[in-house]
Formats: structure tokens, C-alpha cells, sequence
């Protein structure tokens, strides 16, 4: 656990600095606000879902509880039919605070993955600057990005969905790898090493 007493620095300002970058992408950026989309009806949308008493949770509409029946003709017309898809439902109202609390957690939980895997693979104080930033920022592109694919892929996820996460996702990598690139602790003079040696002039 070592490389957190050297880098507690770079992880706490780049889980800071991705926190706010993620807030923004949200909040300000244009290309997320018309993502999501109105079902039309509300009410009526509402009301049909609570009328079905459904738990929260994840649900897929056709569904087939026995894979044996899912190659019957009468499960395949229904894969045929549109509407087709998945339905998250909520316990309640989503608490802002708690997202935002819990997002900078994972950012932390991030930057310590980073820091580690950067103090494993580079030599540690005293290296160049663009040589921490490609490691790092190449972690925190994986960690960021890629885990979010295959849910995308699977679940029909939209193509320009998936491209604003990928580019969201590199926007917060660079700003990690730069900020682990400057704050990456220096070398230590050569007089530190030596013991009883006389200060350069």
C-alpha cells in the first residue's frame, strides 16, 4: 500500500477533477440532453406498469422463463412484435445526493486502481512526464470506458449512446493521465542517497 502514501495526491485531485468533469458532461454539455427520451403518456405509462404490481428491478419484454419453449413459434412471433426491450424500475426516488456521493467514491476507487497500476509498472519517482501520462491514462480509460460496452451490445443499447460514453470516458482518462503526469513524485537528488555528501553549490 505504499504507492498511496506516494500518490495520494494524484488520486485525490484526479477523482476531484473527474467528479466535476462528469457533473458538467451531465449538466452542461449539450450532446447528453436529448438522450433520453419522453414515452409519451406519463400517467398513462404509469399507470399501465403499476397495474402489473412489478417489484424493482430489471425486466425484458418478451421474456421466456423455460429455455425450452424459447425455440416455440409462439415465443418467436412475440420476439417479431414490436415494442421489444428492457425496463429498469426504481425502489423510489432516486436521491441526488447519494448519486453524487457515491459517483466520487467510484472515482476514488478509480485513481487508486491507476495509481497502483502505474506504481507497478513505471519506475517509480523521477519518471518522464508523457510516460506517466500514456500508463495512466490509458488505465483510467479502461476503467472509465470499457466495462460499459458489453452492457451496450447486449442490451441494444444506441450506437451514439455508446459513442458519448466512450468519448466521456477518454475525456476523463487524459484529464487523469495529466494530472498524474504532474504530480508524479520527482527523483531524489543524488545527495539524498548519499549519506554525509556536501550540497551542490
Amino acid at each position: 500500500m505504499g504507492f498511496i502514501t506516494e500518490l495520494w495526491i494524484p488520486i485525490l485531485v484526479s477523482a476531484v477533477a473527474a467528479w466535476i468533469v462528469q457533473a458538467i458532461v451531465w449538466t452542461v454539455m449539450p450532446h447528453r440532453k436529448k438522450e433520453w427520451r419522453k414515452v409519451g403518456d406519463d400517467d398513462a405509462f404509469k399507470a399501465a406498469i403499476r397495474g402489473f404490481n412489478l417489484e424493482p428491478g430489471y425486466y425484458m419484454f418478451p421474456w421466456c422463463d423455460d429455455p425450452s419453449k424459447a425455440k416455440d413459434a409462439e415465443f418467436h412471433k412475440k420476439m417479431n412484435e414490436p415494442p421489444l426491450g428492457t425496463l429498469h424500475l426504481w425502489a423510489g426516488r432516486r436521491s441526488m445526493g447519494a448519486c453524487m456521493a457515491w459517483s466520487f467514491v467510484f472515482n476514488l476507487a478509480a485513481s487508486v486502481s491507476v495509481a497502483y497500476l502505474a506504481w507497478e509498472a513505471l519506475e517509480r519517482p523521477g519518471v518522464d512526464y508523457l510516460k506517466v501520462f500514456q500508463i495512466t491514462g490509458a488505465a483510467a480509460f479502461l476503467a472509465y470506458t470499457f466495462a460499459l460496452i458489453p452492457g451496450g451490445i447486449w442490451f441494444g443499447k444506441p450506437i451514439k449512446s455508446m459513442a458519448y460514453d466512450v468519448a466521456d470516458g477518454l475525456a476523463v482518462a487524459l484529464l487523469t493521465g495529466g494530472i498524474f503526469g504532474w504530480l508524479w513524485p520527482a527523483a531524489q537528488a543524488a545527495t539524498d542517497a548519499v549519506p554525509g555528501a556536501a550540497p551542490s553549490p
